[in-house]
């Protein structure tokens, strides 16, 4: 299973200790340079994204700001990557995913073999729900492979097939940068599961560094819970304790919350979308 690792060039400190961890847990891998948003007025491919066409699909969403472009674009360029490799899968991490299994080659090989030949299956997600009666136990260790049916994010590790590759690859290439990279399901605008087909494991087999942190910095993450649709199911999950889970979902918040958006009228924009 070929394994990249998406990172700046100039932040040795971080690709340092990510060469360390993958190598105490026994995975060989290849760095995959990113785009610095420092240098975006220079790179060619930084026309693929027009704010007017961005705004008309995502109503709601003011834009993506120089970090989110150039984390778009660096995915953008490994799927190009990818898709000419021929690799019928690959492992994609940034450089603060932290593998939480001693021998992960094993799982990651059983949950590549267990989806489709275009999908794209997350390892580490903020997710809001899934398809029950759609899930694969995986073997070893106590893992499924679900699919996702609402809000769904984070691109720090993620198993990608080549059928994927392709075809995210040619959307951007066909209608530019229309989403976020890490959009995997989304209810309002764009998002890459209209094009292919996006599953996880839960739990979780890969975490984020703490410490390190993301290098994409922006207002709008503060305070994201997992499994929130928007601010007034949030408000319920927080105000009555609730903590949720993919395998035993309570979804009466999400019910009240959406009861008052049809009777008031509210839009509420999930809070990853906010500027």
């Amino acid at each position: 299973l070929p394994v990249y690792v998406i990172s700046l060039l100039p932040r040795a400190d971080r690709r340092a200790w990510i060469v360390e961890h993958l190598r105490r847990v026994g995975l060989s891998f290849t760095f995959f340079d990113a785009t610095d948003a420092r240098n975006l007025d220079r790179d060619p491919l930084a026309r693929l994204y027009d704010p007017a066409c961005f705004a008309a699909q995502n109503p709601g969403c003011p834009g993506l700001s120089a970090a989110l472009v150039a984390c778009a674009l660096s995915h953008y360029r490994h799927w190009q990557h990818v898709a000419a490799s021929g690799a019928p899968w690959t492992l994609v991490l940034e450089d603060d995913a932290v593998l939480t299994m001693e021998n992960p080659a094993p799982s990651l090989e059983a949950a590549a073999a267990t989806a489709g030949p275009q999908d794209v299956v997350l390892l580490n997600s903020r997710c809001c729900g899934v398809w029950r009666q759609d899930r694969v136990a995986l073997w070893p260790g106590p893992h499924t492979l679900y699919r996702v049916n609402s809000e769904t994010e984070l691109a720090g590790a993620y198993l990608l097939s080549a059928g994927a590759a392709q075809c995210l690859a040619a959307a951007v290439t066909r209608d530019g940068v229309l989403r976020a990279a890490d959009w995997w399901h989304r209810r309002h605008g764009g998002d890459w599961s209209r094009i292919v087909p996006i599953r996880m494991v839960k739990p979780d087999r890969v975490a984020q560094h703490v410490e390190l942190g993301s290098d994409i910095v922006t207002a709008h993450n503060d305070g994201y819970l997992d499994f929130v649709h928007d601010d007034t199911h949030r408000a319920l999950t927080l105000f009555f304790g609730l903590v949720r889970d993919p395998r035993n979902p309570r979804y009466w918040p999400l019910l009240v919350s959406r009861g008052l958006q049809r009777v008031y009228g509210y839009h509420c924009v999930p809070p990853r979308c906010r500027d």
